[in-house]
């Protein structure tokens, strides 16, 4: 089993990245859509990686931190979830609101995941509710930054936006700046979409 692997992006495409090592071999990780687009080429990398074996292929999937690759094992044991749905679940949101959302029972975000229905949705928050806990490390948000946060994918999904799509824009703004409101960082989100 290949556990984690570091070195150079030298390649890039819509799901996944290869990733040359100092010992001279590429490795292509499936990392999903939203984290591939970070990426460019030439880039330094590192992921904690899950490895499937296939009956004509062997797959590595890639994630930044241990608690995702945790949490993607978790996903997998559930009935009728592979490791590309569980992918897509990943890429949702961030790991702390997909566990929240576990834990409050709340089906529609996952089946905002491609390929995730209601009833795959219901069969995983049966039997992860009692396994995912959100801890501080996985969270690494502030309560204010939270709070703000949360105010935002309100109001964006009280304008027709999705909690996927709202999550995915917030995330590429700065919300460290003390002076900004959430109206400001509104606008600065409704440019992002």
């Amino acid at each position: 089993m290949i556990g984690y692997v570091s070195g150079e992006i030298i390649a890039t495409s819509e799901e996944k990245v290869t990733l040359a090592t100092n010992s001279g071999v590429g490795y292509e990780i499936f990392i999903g859509e939203d984290k591939a687009v970070k990426y460019q080429q030439d880039d330094s990398a590192e992921f904690f990686t899950y490895t499937k074996l296939g009956e004509n292929d062997l797959r590595l999937y890639g994630f930044e931190n241990k608690h995702e690759k945790q949490f993607f094992k978790k996903l997998t044991s559930t009935s009728g979830v592979g490791p590309k749905s569980a992918m897509n679940i990943i890429t949702v949101d961030s790991l702390a609101n997909l566990k929240q959302a576990i834990q409050e029972g709340d089906k529609e975000l996952l089946s905002e995941a491609k390929g995730i229905g209601k009833k795959t949705a219901s069969k995983i928050l049966v039997q992860l509710e009692s396994e995912v806990e959100v801890t501080q490390a996985e969270s690494d948000k502030s309560g204010e930054e939270q709070e703000k946060i949360n105010e935002l994918i309100s109001a964006l999904t009280s304008m027709g936006y999705s909690k996927s799509k709202a999550s995915q824009a917030i995330k590429a703004i700065d919300l460290n700046h003390q002076d900004k409101t959430v109206q400001d960082m509104l606008k600065e989100v409704l440019k992002q979409m």
